[in-house]
């Protein structure tokens, strides 16, 4: 996912790893970036940093909860209204707080670390995929993690990881 003609969605990308790949979008030469997250500080941290770092990167930020399902929905759409189209994805959404056990976890707890960890990815990535093939686009879909987010969700992730489709 990287590249002059490139028009990224680094989903979560307002901190840790999400962060660093949308940072490393822009320096690779990516065309624009959506920078997404829920804290509207640090997306003007972040926009603020790929503007220095890669001046031709047109960079946007869009707010948005991904444990909501209708927050998934305006992903795409605001990546598409700000480049044009997308043609790279890459999920790195995980919600890995609070932790907790089999014998401990709450039903909220697991709904939320599902919400964001797995149906998040799945919404934006139907969405993405959606767009790239009534477009013509051949583009890229990358979920990757870099949090241990517990044991609860970690069959799900898997699972998730498993369901490919060419675009």
């Amino acid at each position: 996912v990287t590249g002059v003609q490139t028009c990224a969605l680094p989903i979560c990308s307002t901190s840790g790893l999400g962060r660093g790949v949308a940072l490393s979008l822009a320096a690779a030469g990516a065309r624009g970036v959506l920078v997404h997250g829920t804290s509207e500080e640090r997306g003007r941290e972040v926009v603020a940093s790929i503007a220095e770092l890669a001046p031709a990167c047109k960079v946007v930020f869009h707010k948005a909860d991904l444990t909501q399902a209708e927050a998934c929905k305006t992903v795409v759409p605001a990546a598409v209204e700000a480049f044009g189209l997308v043609d790279g994805l890459v999920n790195s959404a995980a919600l890995c707080f609070p932790r907790g056990t089999l014998e401990d976890t709450t039903v909220e707890q697991w709904d939320m670390m599902f919400n964001l960890n797995a149906r998040a990815s799945f919404q934006v990535t139907q969405a993405a995929t959606e767009h790239m093939k009534a477009k013509g686009i051949q583009g890229s879909v990358v979920n990757i993690t870099g949090q241990h987010y517990g044991q609860q969700t970690y069959a799900a992730r898997i699972g998730r990881a498993s369901c490919r489709e060419r675009v």
